[in-house]
């Protein structure tokens, strides 16, 4: 079976289903719904990560 390429530049977050593993505030520690309100309640957030934040609010935007 061939290896499956991996794009460093993606933005991982915790399925919906999961249970919060870590408390950091990173992408890989939220759901995207999570993140996409901690984005939008932390200005610093969406400095710190702004390719991760608009993931998580473009796809929370086209859901509601």
């Amino acid at each position: 079976m061939p290896a499956r390429s991996v794009d460093p530049e993606a933005v991982r977050f915790l399925p919906d289903e999961a249970q919060i593993a870590c408390r950091a505030i990173l992408p890989a520690c939220f759901t995207k719904a999570g993140w996409a309100e901690l984005c939008v309640a932390q200005d610093d957030v969406r400095q710190a990560h702004p390719r991760a934040c608009r993931v998580a609010m473009d796809k929370e935007m086209h859901n509601r």
